[in-house]
Order: structure tokens, then sequence, then C-alpha cells
């Protein structure tokens, strides 16, 4: 779901400038540190907020769940009302 917008490079140094869903970063420094060898730096900045598009929702809020713990589906609306 990212998207690079570019890929400017001087002798051996190459930045990839790109956005990319806060939900798709979990893990990338791992992954980043060993597709480099440890070489790699990189950082981020907050550009804003998109809504998750409605066809992404259920998974996304699914796995944000299940890595904290809690069962994959919320509690029906009936469970929070008096």
């Amino acid at each position: 779901r990212g998207i690079i917008e570019d890929m400017p490079s001087d002798g051996d140094v190459t930045t990839v400038v790109g956005i990319i869903p806060i939900a798709e970063t979990f893990g990338f420094s791992n992954d980043i540190r060993a597709a480099s060898q440890g070489r790699a730096v990189w950082n981020t900045e907050n550009l804003g907020f998109e809504p998750l598009p409605p066809q992404l929702f259920e998974k996304v809020v699914g796995e944000i769940r299940t890595r904290k713990g809690l069962k994959p589906d919320p509690n029906p609306e009936s469970y929070y009302s008096d």
C-alpha cells in the first residue's frame, strides 16, 4: 500500500522517498536492517491522516487486535451500551 515518490542517488547512497501507511511499518526496521546488512538508515515523518479504505477495515483491525493480545473481532455495539 506504499508509494515510492522518488529515489535520488548520490554515489553509493540512494534515498527512497515515499508514503506508507503506519500499519505497514511494523517490523520494517528489522526488515530493512536485514536486507541492507545493517547499513541502511531510515526515518519517518507524519504527513497527516487518510481514512483506511473500507475493504481493508476488518483485516487491519483484526491484525492490530491480535498483535495487542485481543480477540480479532471487536465486541458488538450492544456490549458497550447500557
